[in-house]
């Protein structure tokens, strides 16, 4: 329920900068989906943009060139799955931190890649 809010509100906040950037009605702006689900606003080819969610909290990111941003609430534990998605280098970065580092290095990290797979239009 709380993802489907945040979902909303993405939406409401993409349509609003779409609106007040291009002087549309808000209602009349659809949506469509690229091949690996980013989602696009036919009618408006120049506006880039994307949305990330997490926790409390909903950014989104507007441009006239391809955008990615993501946002992360940090949660004890999760450099567990640091070895299935970081390279052997960003791993081993990561080993090497003090352990009081470690888990503001990995959302570090994982925000960045997570940011620049977006901008491309595919997943992480």
């Amino acid at each position: 329920k709380e993802d489907a809010h945040r979902t909303l509100l993405g939406d409401m906040l993409i349509r609003t900068a779409a609106a007040k950037a291009y002087g549309l009605d808000p209602a009349g702006i659809s949506f469509g989906v690229q091949e690996y689900g980013k989602p696009y606003i036919p009618a408006l080819p120049d506006m880039h943009f994307n949305i990330s969610h997490s926790g409390r909290w909903i950014v989104c990111a507007v441009d006239s060139k391809p955008i990615g941003i993501d946002i992360e609430k940090m949660k004890p534990g999760t450099i567990d799955i640091a070895k299935r998605f970081f390279s052997p280098t960003e791993y081993s970065d990561l080993q090497a931190k003090h352990p009081d580092q470690q888990t503001d290095y990995f959302y570090h990290l994982w925000s960045m890649k997570e940011s620049f797979i977006k901008q491309a239009g595919k997943g992480l």
